[in-house]
């Protein structure tokens, strides 16, 4: 698979299924995931970054960016969430 982001182009990237992923309350079963190396990414960007979440995670939420309270929302765009999930996960940014 061939990768395109920030940093540049990335060829013959790896694909790892994720049997689960959980941001706050949400999680998502059977998620493909590129394995990248985010040295560059970091590089580039001047921060630290674990991780990137994709289009195939992200597509199911509103993503809602609160820059004043420093807070990223995501609402389930599913008609009939899981109501196991618990109220609407907000993530806190680490300053």
């Amino acid at each position: 698979m061939k990768v395109y982001g920030a940093a540049g182009v990335a060829d013959d990237v790896k694909i790892a299924a994720l049997p689960r992923v959980v941001i706050g309350s949400y999680s998502r079963e059977g998620i493909d995931a590129a394995v990248l190396d985010l040295e560059p990414v970091n590089e580039t960007a001047g921060f630290l970054q674990s991780g990137i979440l994709g289009g195939n995670f992200l597509r199911h939420y509103r993503v809602v960016f609160d820059f004043g309270r420093s807070i990223v929302r995501f609402e389930s765009l599913e008609a009939d969430p899981n109501p196991k999930t618990g109220p609407v996960p907000e993530i806190r940014s680490r300053q």
